[in-house]
């Protein structure tokens, strides 16, 4: 019930609001759109559906066009999203496709695009992994195009080989092959780093106010049922994988890797400090929240249950689902991870 009087005075307060830019044309309203982002994705979208005709800004003065003949790919886009008048930049990216249909539907990605027009042609027998980010973030007329953020393993890569790849194909290998988080932040820098290790900072969310009960797939779990198996894989120095597991051979495994070490005994004493990152007593799944507050991945997410304060917590947030459109506006926040163990 507290909830229900809270989201009816919301939406008494609050008008929903949105100011989306593509190329040189604005508009305020879209029947829907999308935008998902997650530290273990590469890329991020988001999606947008449009009337075929609409009045858009340019310059200051309003027109109406048919939107299929305005927009077209490569397209910059810009999607902001509030309250009242108050917006929050949500996406900034590029248009990539667009499907011809009623409503007119808009895919876009981040700055991946741009890398997207990068060609990498390259063969080394060895080559670090902060050369081959520096190499996908270069274009030979341009020098390089976009900073990295984050610690960049220091490790070599053997047998380095690509022809005619995509800097996106060959940062997505490399993703894969390490097991790291790379993707671009809100301030277009290139994260490169541990899964975990991006902080964005923190937000605060309670069950009374701002989690939406018919929404909520969170559950509750005892740290004893959790069965949990941890195999941990480490690059040594020559280039040779080493392998070491703890927790519970009929656990939900998970793999972890690590570089340059070199002794078996101490990557299994690394597998087991890991384990209570998944091995814990809290809460997983995902919940749903309206758009205030913002988050997103890498915040660390402040549970509260008024109800059963000893729940409380706080997790990693490791992807964000934004809607916005004429049936209102949500977020899907999925917290991974349980930072106060």
């Amino acid at each position: 019930m507290k909830y229900l009087i809270l989201l009816l005075i919301s939406v008494m307060a609050y008008t929903l609001n949105c100011r989306t830019t593509i190329g040189n044309a604005e508009f305020t309203g879209v029947n829907d759109l999308v935008i998902n982002h997650s530290v273990h994705q590469l890329v991020q979208t988001a999606k947008l559906r449009v009337p075929l005709s609409a009045r858009l800004h340019y310059a200051g003065k309003t027109r109406a066009v048919k939107t299929h003949e305005v927009f077209k790919r490569g397209d910059p886009v810009s999607i902001k999203l509030g309250y009242n008048g108050h917006l929050l930049t949500e996406f900034e990216g590029y248009v990539t496709r667009i499907i011809y249909g009623t409503p007119l539907t808009i895919e876009c990605e981040d700055a991946m695009h741009i890398l997207r027009q990068i060609n990498i042609s390259e063969t080394r027998e060895d080559i670090t992994l902060k050369e081959i980010i520096d190499m996908c973030l270069a274009m030979p007329d341009k020098g390089k195009l976009y900073e990295i953020e984050g610690e960049v393993p220091d490790t070599t890569y053997y047998n380095f080989s690509f022809k005619d790849a995509s800097s996106v194909e060959v940062l997505q290998s490399i993703k894969e092959y390490y097991n790291i988080a790379i993707f671009f932040t809100p301030q277009a820098k290139l994260f490169v780093g541990g899964l975990y290790n991006y902080s964005a900072g923190d937000v605060k969310y309670n069950f009374h106010i701002n989690i939406n009960p018919r929404r909520n797939e969170l559950k509750f779990q005892e740290k004893e049922d959790v069965r949990i198996k941890i195999i941990a894989k480490s690059y040594t120095k020559d280039g040779e994988v080493i392998e070491a597991s703890a927790g519970d051979e009929d656990g939900d495994v998970r793999t972890l890797w690590f570089y340059n070490i070199e002794d078996e005994q101490q990557l299994k004493e690394r597998a087991e400090s890991e384990i209570d990152k998944y091995r814990y007593t809290g809460y997983s799944g995902y919940f749903q929240t309206l758009l205030q507050p913002f988050a997103k991945p890498g915040m660390k997410a402040i549970i509260e249950d008024p109800d059963f304060p000893d729940r409380g917590g706080e997790y990693y947030i490791s992807g964000v689902e934004t809607r916005f459109g004429m049936s209102g506006a949500s977020r899907k926040i999925e917290p991974e991870i349980k930072l106060n163990i």
